[in-house]
């Protein structure tokens, strides 16, 4: 009977002897791995940092050159202030721009070579100037919506080389490419160990003491020329003199005879370029740029807001930024002589582009224009409840500023 009993038991106890074993093996390999990743994360380099940034910009880079190709671009861009001035002539001009509300609606379709933007703007929240124009067949459409009834025609006297020259941009994806590829591989490569240092910081972020690591890049004047030594070797190439050539539609013996100029800056600054990361997967918190009488940082406040601010010559330019899938905000806060207050931008992207066609049976070119039609666009100018209140301000205005 007991030799029984001591059979039963024993497998029961080699299980529990091997579960034992197991979770001593699993419990070892969890440690082992945090030990790495703790290892590793102590153990990045300031100018590993540095390159892990730059591949960072160098793969959101990509991604807009690739919008690029599609040809089609569009998006709304809206303006608002608030400006004040202890100098009254300066103050009731910014009282004219706070009173405004401007927005730009664009669209753009470079295969078709057609553009439309529309203007809306209000004062007083009163309807200012409300108007489409679009730019196809070498001439520029202008729909003055309720102050016109036809849209008028202005030919471009000649062939128009600045608009074919900008949608030709959009088909040189290949040459932005070779050129953002070569200044990353350039960049990566002129940086030396001795450029960095590494040291402990405390930050106050979102009221929260953060325990930072600074990782600080110098450039005096020694490393900026050592630098620029680097850009001259590896970017003084085939490809890269092409891809220069065809986007600033010069010479290739042009872009030879004028790369150093372009890559070399003559500067007697010092610039101490500082990322500021946090925690085992040295997440960004800060970035911050100083020379002798200047500085600027931004600073991540969460997943897409970042805040900003400008310290030159004493003067301040502060505020924020915030970044999501299709669009940003930018809000500017102003300190800087005589002019204070904010200025507020953002951005739409649109996903998808139609530019609407032109009514080819209502058009008339401008210099077909009789003095009643002008008369006419004059009258219903000013029956815009905005361009009167606009006016009438201006012409209150005392001692304005010549």
């Amino acid at each position: 009977m007991n030799e029984t009993n001591m059979e039963n038991k024993l497998p029961k106890q080699n299980k529990k002897t091997w579960i034992l074993q197991i979770s001593l093996i699993l419990l070892i390999v969890v440690l082992a791995i945090t030990a790495f990743l703790v290892l590793k994360s102590q153990t990045l380099s300031s100018k590993e940092v540095f390159t892990n940034a730059i591949q960072t910009i160098y793969e959101a880079e990509k991604k807009e050159i690739e919008t690029l190709k599609s040809g089609k671009i569009g998006g709304m861009l809206t303006l608002s202030t608030n400006l004040k001035s202890q100098n009254k002539e300066i103050e009731q001009i910014l009282n004219i721009l706070n009173s405004m509300n401007i927005a730009i609606d664009l669209k753009m379709d470079t295969e078709k070579e057609e553009m439309e933007a529309n203007l809306t703007s209000t004062y007083n929240q009163k309807d200012l100037l409300n108007a489409k124009m679009n730019v196809l067949n070498n001439a520029a459409y202008f729909d003055l919506k309720s102050i016109y009834d036809k849209t008028i025609v202005v030919p471009f006297e000649e062939n128009n080389e600045v608009f074919n020259e900008f949608y030709s941009l959009f088909n040189k994806t290949e040459e932005f490419n070779c050129l953002l590829e070569n200044v990353k591989n350039a960049t990566n490569h002129s940086l030396k160990d001795e450029y960095f240092t590494k040291e402990k910081e405390t930050l106050i972020l979102n009221d929260k003491e953060i325990k930072a690591t600074k990782h600080t890049l110098l450039l005096d004047n020694t490393n900026i020329k050592e630098i620029n030594e680097t850009y001259q070797r590896e970017l003084h190439n085939d490809d890269v003199m092409n891809a220069l050539a065809s986007i600033s539609g010069t010479s290739i013996e042009e872009v030879k005879n004028n790369f150093e100029e372009i890559i070399d800056p003559t500067s007697t600054e010092t610039y101490y370029v500082s990322i500021y990361t946090h925690g085992m997967k040295n997440e960004f918190i800060k970035l911050e740029i100083k020379t002798s009488k200047d500085t600027f940082t931004l600073s991540k406040e969460n997943d897409t807001t970042y805040t900003y601010i400008l310290n030159k010559d004493n003067q301040n330019i502060s505020g924020t930024i915030t970044i999501e899938k299709d669009s940003w905000n930018l809000n500017l806060l102003l300190n800087v002589e005589d002019v204070s207050g904010s200025i507020q931008i953002s951005f739409k992207e649109y996903n998808t582009i139609n530019i609407d066609p032109i009514d080819s049976n209502n058009t008339i070119r401008e210099d077909e224009l009789s003095e009643n039609e002008m008369m006419i666009i004059m009258e219903n100018l000013q029956k815009q409840e905005g361009i009167m209140d606009l006016i009438q301000t201006f012409s209150s205005f005392n001692n304005l500023p010549a």
